[in-house]
């Protein structure tokens, strides 16, 4: 007994439409019509047994008015709407005809393509494609004439788990990104001459092209992969709520401007929820923070000293899949003159990280140019901002401790913070 259905991946570009039709006319002959494109990638075919079925692949622009004239253009020639992915619409001849393709001038066809669909892909990458480009050049830079950065990466890396992720896997969406381009822009050449001598647009391979629509499809599996890392960052990091209501705000708009658009209507649904899902894990942001086995504690330094601590600043805290970090201060009153008084303050910067290399390459520069603390095992002094100002640098295992004060405080913060360090480093190993 034949299978009623099959599936089939079917992922293409759209300067691949050509081999996106053969194949359609392939499975055809074979006896199978599409019937859907779920997701934009995977294609569910039904048995059927037309034996004139034809397929036929245009471009397609939703947000144009005139869009509706040509499809009733296509309606009339015989070509019936099946199923529209991306920038594609495809089309099945009704039975018992036998349309004719509605593009047939390799220049019109090149002018077609280059309107509806170029500017918009151009437009979509290069926003991308351009400030990842300069963060490399400035990071390259930066690297060969300042010796600190390298020492100074591995903190960003506790600060947020996406861009952390993001920051360790750059390469692949840039690599990704720059071949698609390049692809493109030679396949696009090659149509322009084409369209230019009069000849026919060039069909591209059908492996070549079932290539280049894998790794657009690696590009959207790698950009679905980077949700746990968001939400990981709205549950355990301070997050901009009002910027995820913005996202929603941004699909209802959608939605109302284009109610007709069944592509962009999905499209929207999808962005709103997931809108309202990280909206919902805003919520649920400070149980799950408190209540996470890595935060880094306050640490209750100069406890019953002098001077009195009068504020104790709120922790600013981060949590990421490499480390966690926290930076608070403490204030002390100095003494008061007349109506105005005079304060003092602690610095404290702690970092924690989940590998010995990670802790290993943080703060390399700095703890190399700093003087060894006698009788502190594992202690350097450092320069700090400024010349009144004290800095210590202490490690513990994989976290390291940064301490900064001034002279005016009467006793020494910096046997409480080892105290500290050691007996929450004791707790946590």
């Amino acid at each position: 007994m034949k299978e009623s259905t099959c599936w089939r991946l079917f992922s293409y570009l759209a300067i691949d439409y050509k081999a996106a039709q053969a194949e359609l006319d392939r499975m055809a002959a074979e006896g199978w019509a599409l019937e859907r494109v779920h997701s934009g990638v995977l294609a569910r075919f039904r048995r059927t047994d037309r034996t004139d079925l034809r397929y036929f692949l245009d471009w397609t622009d939703a947000t144009k008015p005139e869009e509706h004239d040509y499809l009733q253009l296509c309606t009339e020639a015989g070509w019936e709407l099946v199923e529209t992915v991306g920038y594609l619409n495809i089309y099945a001849s009704r039975p018992g005809t036998d349309p004719l393709p509605i593009q047939t001038d390799p220049a019109l066809e090149y002018q077609r393509y280059r309107k509806k669909v170029l500017r918009r892909m151009l437009l979509a990458d290069l926003p991308l494609l351009i400030p990842l480009l300069l963060i490399l050049l400035l990071a390259a830079v930066s690297w060969k004439r300042l010796p600190s950065i390298p020492a100074r990466l591995p903190p960003i890396l506790t600060q947020s788990n996406l861009a952390s992720a993001i920051l360790l896997t750059s390469p692949l969406p840039l690599s990704l990104l720059l071949l698609q381009l390049i692809w493109s822009g030679r396949h696009f050449r090659c149509w322009k001459q084409a369209a230019g001598a009069g000849e026919a647009l060039p069909v591209p391979g059908a492996a070549a092209a079932r290539r280049r629509g894998r790794l657009s499809l690696v590009s959207a599996v790698y950009s679905t992969l980077l949700l746990p890392f968001l939400t990981a960052d709205i549950l355990l990091n301070d997050t901009n709520i009002y910027a995820l209501a913005g996202m929603l705000l941004g699909g209802i708009c959608l939605m109302v401007r284009h109610p007709d658009d069944k592509r962009i209507l999905h499209r929207s649904l999808l962005w709103c929820g997931l809108a309202l899902f990280l909206i919902l894990c805003g919520w649920a942001h400070g149980p799950l923070r408190d209540a996470f086995p890595g935060r880094i504690p306050p640490p209750p330094v100069l406890e019953g000293g002098e001077p009195e601590v009068i504020h104790g600043n709120q922790p600013t805290r981060s949590d990421t899949f490499l480390g966690s970090r926290a930076e608070w201060s403490e204030s002390f009153l100095l003494r008061t003159r007349g109506s105005t008084s005079y304060y003092t303050s602690v610095y404290f910067t702690v970092h924690t990280w989940v590998s010995p290399f990670l802790a290993y390459r943080d703060r390399t520069a700095e703890r190399a140019e700093g003087v060894p603390v006698e009788g502190c095992e594992a202690v350097w002094r450092v320069s700090s901002h400024s010349d009144r100002w004290h800095a210590y640098l202490c490690r513990r295992g994989n976290t390291w401790l940064t301490l900064e004060f001034t002279d005016d405080l009467t006793s020494d913060p910096l046997p409480a913070a080892l105290a500290w360090l050691e007996g929450w480093t004791d707790e946590t190993t």
